[in-house]
């Protein structure tokens, strides 16, 4: 075959409608994922506060062990101390057949002044009115235990001590010790300041009040 016939053949098939236009063909693929973005690195002016942050956070923590530490070595040795307290108080009981102490108050006859009333007085005209009322109450329990004899023990309560009162005193001495209950109970707990008067009329009557069966006296009650 010539080249003029193998060009005559090739115009033939353009010619034809299966070569002369144009086709467009769509195919579906998977798209590329695209890589994660990079976190921005925090600014490094920032670092030192950080680093200080998490230095105050142990710090606090460490602070936090230690006062707990601290708080419970305070509680073990303030209880043990109550404990020795308890136990000699105990055994002076046993010794002597008194009470040394009733409760939070020393009772001995040699912790208390000569002249409770005067004392008790010059304290409450000083401004020390809680000291004032302390002593009368001391004094008179160490009179109700050590010079009329009764069965006060060391762990009565004021409610205890007024009842054992009124069972074991006459009326006079009996709603004398109430009224000395009644001034120190209303100052320590109920944040009330009694009377002038009332102050002084339990200091000027104490020793007569609180004196005793006829015949005691101190050293023998004691």
């Amino acid at each position: 075959m010539t080249a003029s016939a193998v060009t005559g053949a090739v115009d033939s098939l353009r010619a034809e409608g299966h070569f002369g236009q144009k086709h467009t063909e769509r195919y579906l693929r998977f798209k590329r994922a695209e890589p994660p973005a990079q976190p921005q690195r925090p600014d490094d002016s920032w670092a030192w506060w950080r680093q200080f942050g998490d230095w105050l956070n142990r710090a606090g923590r460490v602070g936090i062990w230690t006062l707990c530490a601290v708080a419970a070595a305070v509680f073990v040795v303030m209880f043990l101390r109550a404990r020795h307290r308890a136990s000699s108080d105990a055994r002076l009981d046993i010794e002597t057949g008194a009470p040394q102490r009733v409760r939070q108050y020393d009772i001995r006859p040699e912790s208390l002044p000569d002249d409770i009333g005067a004392a008790a007085l010059a304290l409450w005209q000083g401004g020390d009115a809680r000291g004032a009322l302390v002593l009368l109450y001391r004094g008179a329990l160490s009179r109700l235990v050590h010079r009329h004899g009764l069965p006060i023990r060391g762990s009565s309560t004021e409610g205890d001590c007024l009842v054992l009162a009124r069972r074991h005193l006459p009326a006079a001495p009996a709603e004398f010790f109430a009224q000395v209950t009644h001034a120190r109970l209303l100052a320590s707990y109920g944040g009330q300041r009694p009377e002038d008067h009332e102050v002084r009329a339990l200091c000027q009557h104490f020793e007569t009040r609180l004196a005793g069966p006829p015949g005691m006296t101190p050293e023998a009650g004691a």
